[in-house]
């Protein structure tokens, strides 16, 4: 990755502020390679700006540790936008490095309850084989991963997550779909698993095979 002169850093904080004060408050989601530092300075101060215009704050915590020339450093930015997240999702890896001591998916309300804690309402975690853990206002479930060819495992945290923002988004009780929802998402990974590269399937090829 090339991390300097490149479009995904050109932008600036009231620009960014600017358009989200020309639309009605949404869904504004960041996470991964936006957060390694400095980058995570602006990132936060569009957060903080976007919550107080009443938009929904989603982070997915998607660590690339080799992209930080300070490992540390670049974990203490991720907590920092985690306490901003309405909505976020951490890998089992992303877990370890952010110092949680063997996350499992049976582990998972004890997990949840440490983003709970910092205001997230809506947390996923995911185990890769073994798995994920959905909660949602309160509300909470798990569920195995379905069967399937692996192909290439690239763009399944994003399939994921992507399937879990379109559903909320989409329908008004996430709380009372949670189970549905981490179906649905899990099952979609699990698609574009069994295909090259990150190629997420249409929500009508998800339904086909529920």
């Amino acid at each position: 990755f090339y991390r300097e002169g490149i479009a995904d850093r050109d932008y600036t904080v009231d620009s960014v502020l600017t358009m989200l004060k020309a639309h009605p408050p949404g869904v504004l989601h960041t996470g991964s390679l936006l957060l390694v530092p400095p980058e995570h300075t602006k990132v936060l101060a569009i957060l903080q700006g976007a919550k107080d215009l009443g938009w929904i704050i989603s982070v997915d915590v998607n660590l690339r540790p080799k992209l930080a020339a300070d490992l540390a450093a670049y974990v203490e930015a991720v907590k920092q936008v985690a306490k901003l997240a309405d909505w976020i999702k951490a890998s089992d890896e992303d877990l370890e490095l952010l110092g949680v001591h063997a996350p499992s998916r049976a582990k998972g309300l004890q997990i949840a309850a440490l983003f709970r804690g910092q205001g997230a309402s809506r947390i996923a975690l995911t185990f890769g084989g073994q798995g994920a853990w959905l909660e949602v206002d309160g509300a909470f479930a798990d569920a195995d991963v379905p069967r399937t060819t692996v192909v290439d495992t690239v763009g399944a945290g994003d399939t994921f997550w992507g399937n879990c923002l379109g559903d909320w988004v989409l329908n008004a009780d996430g709380k009372g779909r949670v189970k549905q929802t981490l179906t649905e998402a899990m099952q979609a990974a699990a698609i574009n698993c069994s295909r090259a590269g990150c190629q997420p399937p249409t929500y009508s090829e998800t339904q086909a095979l529920l």
